[in-house]
């Protein structure tokens, strides 16, 4: 990643859904969540920063909001920083995170990948 002042490091992304912030209840200290219209394909690209990036490469600069960073050659407006004590699912490390933005109606249909949700109506399923 290189940061808006120029400088280059190594960090850790990873891709999150609008929808587990809201159902747990994470509120950035700084800026907002992703919203519905970011979390779509081809989307703005948008990221939350975590605590620990924002002091260690930004000096918990405020301004750091709208800023515009690139990971690996996509740039990125940073549009929140995440709590001090957020821990992501499994004990993942993540310093950035970006919009996933999934196709959820591709999700829906049959054969559409493996792990995608699977949908079954009452009594379709012998038991």
């Amino acid at each position: 990643m290189q940061s808006y002042a120029g400088n280059p490091f190594t960090c850790s992304v990873r891709q999150w859904r609008r929808v587990f912030f809201q159902t747990l209840g994470i509120t950035p200290v700084l800026g907002r969540n992703f919203v519905p219209e970011e979390d779509v394909p081809n989307a703005a690209k948008v990221a939350l920063i975590s605590d620990g990036l924002w002091l260690s490469r930004f000096n918990r600069d405020p301004g750091v909001l709208n800023k515009t960073i690139m990971i690996d050659t996509h740039p990125m407006r940073i549009i929140g920083v995440l709590p001090k004590d957020f821990e992501m699912p499994r004990l993942q490390a993540a310093d950035i995170l970006v919009a996933a933005q999934v196709d959820v109606a591709a999700q829906h249909t049959v054969n559409s990948g493996i792990g995608s949700p699977m949908w079954a109506s009452p009594g379709s399923i012998p038991g």
